[in-house]
């Protein structure tokens, strides 16, 4: 087995994707309890913003696993912080692109 795919442990996985979940997730479902309108755009950013932090989290941790267990080098840590966030970040910004702020005038 590759020694990268070692370092993806269960709890790594649920714990990456609870957080966002938490965070993005409780406040539509108290809106939706609460009877308040969600649009489409409000459920895609939310399910959209759960995955894409839920990979930054996860690919992160796993690049800063791999740097303390010496399977790669410090620069190639930091390097691939940067590029998981920089896909992170270009991401948000095609959601945007994609569904823009519908007005409500």
């Amino acid at each position: 087995m590759s020694p990268f795919l070692e370092l993806i442990k269960p709890l790594n996985v649920f714990s990456a994707y609870a957080i966002p979940a938490a965070l993005w997730g409780i406040p539509l479902l108290w809106r939706y309890i609460n009877r308040q309108p969600l649009t489409r755009r409000q459920m895609m950013h939310a399910a959209w913003t759960i995955v894409a932090t839920g990979c930054w989290i996860l690919f992160g941790n796993i690049a800063f696993d791999a740097y303390r267990q010496g399977t790669i080098t410090q620069p190639t840590a930091i390097v691939s912080a940067v590029v998981v966030t920089a896909f992170v970040i270009g991401s948000m910004h095609l959601f945007d692109r994609r569904y823009p702020e519908q007005d409500n005038s």
